[in-house]
C-alpha cells in the first residue's frame, strides 16, 4: 500500500484541485499527481481513461499560466490511471524557454513580472510562479 508524500499525490478522479498540486509541484522539486488512485494507494480506476486524461492535458494547458504543459509528462497505466509528472521548479531559464527569450530579456522580464506583484523570487535566483488563470 502506498501513501501520499511530499512529492507523491493520489486523485480518485479528475477534479479542479488537481491543478493547484501541479502548481505546488512546479514552484518546489517536483512530483507525480496519480488521477485514478484512492488515498490510501489503492486502484479506483478510471472509468473512460481516454475521456479524462484530454480533460486533464486540456485543463491543465488551459487553467494555469504561464503555461507549464513544457514541463509536464503524462502517462497512461494499466489503462485506468493517468499520472501527471512535473519537473519541478520553474526558473528564469524556463521562462526564457518558454516566452523564446534571450537572457538578458529573461532577466528584464522577470523583474517587471516581480514588480507588478505577478511572481517573486526565493533562494538561489528561482523563480516561484503562482498563476490560475480564472
Amino acid at each position: 500500500m502506498n501513501f501520499a508524500t511530499e512529492n507523491v499525490e493520489f486523485k480518485s478522479s479528475f477534479t479542479e484541485e488537481i491543478y493547484k498540486e501541479v502548481i505546488a509541484f512546479a514552484n518546489t522539486d517536483g512530483g507525480t499527481i496519480y488521477v485514478g488512485i484512492y488515498n490510501n494507494g489503492n486502484a479506483v480506476g478510471l472509468t473512460d481513461v481516454d475521456d479524462e486524461y484530454t480533460r486533464i492535458t486540456n485543463g491543465i494547458r488551459d487553467a494555469i499560466h504561464p503555461d507549464v504543459t513544457m514541463f509536464v509528462k503524462y502517462t497512461i497505466e494499466d489503462n485506468k490511471v493517468v499520472n501527471i509528472d512535473e519537473h519541478g521548479q520553474i526558473t528564469d531559464e524556463k521562462i526564457g524557454t518558454l516566452l523564446d527569450l534571450k537572457k538578458t530579456r529573461i532577466f528584464n522580464l522577470t523583474t517587471q513580472m516581480r514588480e507588478m506583484g505577478l511572481i517573486y523570487s526565493k533562494g538561489r535566483g528561482k523563480t516561484k510562479l503562482y498563476f490560475i488563470k480564472k
